[in-house]
């Protein structure tokens, strides 16, 4: 059974980001896994430190039983292009040398940005966190304060990384979120080694 090495941004993320790879997954029909632990490495600017990215990626590699290895992380104001040349420039030679695939993908802003988008369904899934009816928001992935936007949305609840995450992410409507955020198809690209198109094909009724 395929199993991915995953390096997160920090604690919050660990079991909500293992819970997604592999919901994303078996979405369609795809059995994939995150090797546990997660492996914690902060953001995106954090990992474009010299030398940062590589360390934790000869970390990664270093499971003998993983498959892939997978850079999932926050990208709080950067560019998605840059930043992506940028990585896959330096994982390159590992994965050479490893012989193990590595994928750069970044939750544009903040992963909190996935629940915005998809907002509506959420409210219909988690009705005591008080989500208003109607709530829907313009370009979520050009929202900086994701987190707080969302704590607010959550009128009788709000909303707390650590305790709502996981919760939250369970309760995405994969085939919804994909169709309508780029940064995701570019993460279930990344896990189904499949194009855009297909994927878009897939995510149809």
């Amino acid at each position: 059974m395929p199993k991915v090495a995953l390096i997160l941004e920090g604690h919050g993320d660990v079991m909500a980001g293992c819970s997604l790879i592999a919901r994303s997954a078996a979405t369609f029909g795809e059995h994939l896994f995150a090797s546990e632990p997660a492996i914690r490495a902060g953001n995106a600017l954090k990992l474009r430190r010299p030398g940062e990215l590589e360390r934790y990626l000869r970390l990664a590699i270093s499971r003998e039983d993983i498959d892939q290895v997978l850079v999932l992380v926050d990208l709080d104001d950067g560019c998605a292009a840059e930043f992506c040349a940028e990585f896959k420039k330096r994982a390159d030679p590992i994965s050479q040398e490893s012989g193990k695939k590595i994928d750069i993908c970044f939750c544009v802003r903040e992963y909190e940005v996935w629940f915005l988008t998809i907002i509506d369904i959420l409210r219909v899934e988690l009705p005591d966190y008080g989500i208003p009816a109607g709530l829907a928001f313009e370009n979520p992935d050009t929202i900086r304060a994701a987190k707080g936007t969302l704590d607010r949305a959550c009128a009788k609840k709000g909303y707390k990384q650590m305790r709502d995450q996981l919760l939250f992410t369970k309760k995405i409507d994969v085939k919804q979120l994909a169709k309508r955020d780029r940064s995701y198809r570019k993460l279930l690209k990344s896990l189904l080694n499949k194009s855009y198109d297909e994927i878009r094909a897939l995510c149809e009724p």
